[in-house]
């Protein structure tokens, strides 16, 4: 049997599966095994060799006590139910109760997550995750400036709620498609120069009372 990477802890907390198959938290080449066995006794064959193999299983916990990137996978084949924490893919995103891919390579001893099946429940874009907190006290702010030491963007917090500050002169904003501005009420204040408004299409302004001044 091929040897596990170096570096990769396996654990020791064991779980008994319903088939009763004891695996230990981790030991994703113990569970690629089983697969290879029962598909080979699906086939009246032969044991299989050791190679490509693809299944799909149930995600039963997304989150591993120490090793991120695990994922515990609990995969049914051939009358047997077992269960163990495998990597997945870089980036891949995985909720437990979601359908994942499982496949085994050849020269690599545990499976990997390598997708996510689409279509048996309704799927909710996941939540945004906190990735870091910065905290202002009332003289302090947020800069970012370019690569000539200059000012460009300053976040503070005002008198009246958070403030944000283009502290170049000129600035332009951009989008390739369609820019919606939303909230409670909006100012729009020129302290020197004229307003314009240039559109290649029409101009539609609505409102219960259109004050022009």
């Amino acid at each position: 049997m091929a040897s596990r990477p170096a570096g990769v802890d396996m654990g020791e907390r064991r779980t008994q599966t319903t088939a009763g198959t004891e695996l230990t938290d981790g030991d994703g080449e113990r569970l690629l095994d089983r697969l290879v066995d029962d598909l080979a006794d699906n086939r009246a064959r032969g044991p299989a060799p050791r190679g490509p193999i693809t299944a799909v299983g149930l995600c039963v916990d997304e989150r591993h006590p120490s090793l991120p990137g695990r994922v515990r996978v609990q995969v049914e084949s051939g009358g047997h139910v077992t269960q163990a924490w495998i990597p997945s893919l870089a980036h891949l995103v995985v909720r437990t109760g979601d359908r994942v891919l499982v496949q085994g390579v050849e020269n690599w001893p545990e499976p990997i997550v390598t997708g996510v099946l689409d279509g048996y429940a309704p799927v909710e874009a996941p939540a945004a995750r906190e990735a870091a907190t910065l905290s202002l006290r009332a003289d302090e702010c947020v800069t970012i400036r370019d690569d000539r030491d200059r000012p460009l963007l300053e976040i503070r917090c005002g008198a009246q709620g958070p403030e944000l500050r283009l502290a170049q002169p000129d600035v332009a904003l951009e989008v390739p498609g369609k820019l919606t501005m939303r909230a409670g009420a909006i100012k729009l204040e020129s302290t020197i120069g004229d307003v314009e408004i240039d559109a290649v299409g029409d101009v539609r302004v609505r409102g219960e009372l259109i004050e022009l001044n």
